[in-house]
């Protein structure tokens, strides 16, 4: 068992929540025995959400639940709060791509605060569900061992980083974090089939100092030089460059993610400056909805740290991040 449960806040569009095959019901086959073998944490969900689960079969007699009204009290707001107060550990939120309230300013507030405090934002099945599956991994690899599939598996090939796409993307006051967290963890991003990144976190992922930077700290610039060091006598690029965001490289790489089923998003945000480009930013993030079960998108460099060990504790316990079915 996990030692301090976190808390973890449940919520799910309504389109996400309305059917006994929801993306909703979908993600509780795994949340359901993820807590009663390892995590008892408490779930804070919104009435709907909590109604839906009960109505689908799931957690009926489950202890954890904190209920708060509808979405139309305020109740995202309430979350928020939460979530700067330090109540809330986790944000799970099932964002139907085509549903408004995602986009109502309560719903990116959520979001734009758990960047700012490096929680988990967990908007699609995918995401959410290998979140939890990567922490039974950690806590208790014995049952996990029953329940998940092992590398060799074939169910589990689809999820493995060898068989799937990477974007990496950071904000200008986010790239020598990127460079610090690519240098960390090389030896599993290397295993990715491929690498996407707009065009000035390409060229830095690629070794190079972009003419766009301008002047640089001897910092990243040594950060660079031992990417490049990384990389000598590997074929091609070390991920794809597009162009920069501001010119269109988020939308190019949305563009790549929808023929790129199973991509994770790693992007990088700087929440306390005006982005200009701030539509495409917000188109790339809702593509990876569009596909809730195959894509992920995590938005900070606590979180990808925090994923990047995960993943590289399951590997190493020959498990993949994927119930048997």
């Amino acid at each position: 068992m996990i030692a301090t449960p976190p808390t973890i806040a449940l919520l799910a569009s309504p389109g996400f929540r309305r059917s006994e095959n929801s993306p909703l019901a979908a993600l509780l086959t795994v949340l359901a025995p993820f807590l009663s073998h390892v995590c008892p944490a408490k779930l804070v969900a919104m009435r709907p959400t909590y109604d839906a689960a009960q109505a689908a079969g799931f957690l009926t007699d489950y202890p954890g639940w904190d209920v708060l009204p509808p979405w139309e009290e305020g109740s995202i707001a309430t979350v928020a709060a939460r979530l700067v107060e330090g109540q809330i550990d986790w944000v799970i939120y099932l964002a139907d791509p085509g549903d408004l309230i995602s986009l109502f300013p309560e719903s990116i507030a959520l979001k734009r605060q758990c960047v700012v405090h490096g929680r988990p934002f967990l908007a699609t099945v995918r995401a959410a569900a290998e979140w939890c599956l990567l922490h039974w991994i950690e806590h208790d690899p014995v049952s996990a061992a029953q329940h998940l599939c092992r590398l060799g598996d074939n169910a589990a090939a689809e999820c493995l980083p060898s068989a799937t796409a990477l974007a990496l993307v950071a904000h200008d006051t986010r790239k020598a974090a990127m460079l610090t967290y690519v240098e960390t963890w090389f030896p599993l991003l290397d295993q990715f089939r491929l690498r996407l990144s707009t065009g000035t976190t390409g060229g830095l992922l690629n070794g190079a100092l972009p003419e766009r930077l301008g002047t640089v700290t001897d910092d990243m610039r040594a950060q660079v030089a031992r990417q490049a060091a990384r990389l000598e006598g590997k074929p091609g690029p070390w991920t794809v460059p597009y162009l920069s965001g501001p010119k269109g490289g988020d939308a190019q790489i949305a563009d790549r993610v929808l023929r790129e089923p199973g991509a994770t998003i790693l992007f990088f945000e700087d929440p306390h400056v005006a982005r200009e480009h701030e539509a495409d930013i917000q188109l790339l993030e809702r593509i990876a909805r569009l596909n809730t079960y195959q894509n992920a998108c995590l938005h900070d460099p606590a979180t990808a740290h925090r994923w990047a060990e995960l993943w590289t504790q399951a590997l190493n316990a020959g498990l993949a991040p994927k119930l048997k079915i």
